[in-house]
């Protein structure tokens, strides 16, 4: 997140730091990038068998198949979103010479969500030369562990 205040050009206090409610919007936005994340990165990563993800960690304790742990991270995801805009709504005010910064720093989280996303569906990093297809269908196709 310090690459953000400092992309934006901000200098936000320790008692936005130390916000409870700051921390919580912060954690969820990393939350959504991250449990996204290994969904759209699950085709590699269990292609290289590694199974460091939120869809091999569901179906290993839930004893479940892959389509299961992908609607269950995906459900835990956009539970994530909904509270991101809860939290959003109750961030306290820091007074008028900081909240237009702060501002500022809560829309620059919103953008590193929405461009993470859209990276995904425009880089051939995760779904190779099938991103085009990808984006009109919405239909991932991966053979995982049965």
């Amino acid at each position: 997140m310090a690459v953000l205040e400092y992309s934006l050009g901000l200098d936000l206090p320790e008692q936005f730091h130390d916000d409870p409610v700051m921390f919580e919007l912060e954690l969820a936005a990393n939350d959504i990038i991250c449990w996204t994340n290994d969904i759209y990165s699950f085709p590699t990563e269990y292609a290289q068998g590694d199974p460091q993800s939120l869809v091999f960690v569901d179906m290993y304790n839930e004893q479940t198949d892959l389509q299961s742990a992908v609607n269950h991270v995906e459900k835990l995801a956009y539970e994530r979103i909904k509270q991101f805009i809860d939290v959003k709504s109750r961030l306290p005010s820091f007074g008028p010479k900081l909240d237009p910064q702060i501002g500022r720093y809560v829309q620059g989280l919103e953008y590193w969500i929405q461009g993470t996303v859209h990276w995904v569906f425009t880089s051939p990093r995760y779904f190779g030369t099938d991103t085009e297809k990808l984006r009109s269908t919405g239909v991932v196709n991966i053979a995982g562990p049965m």
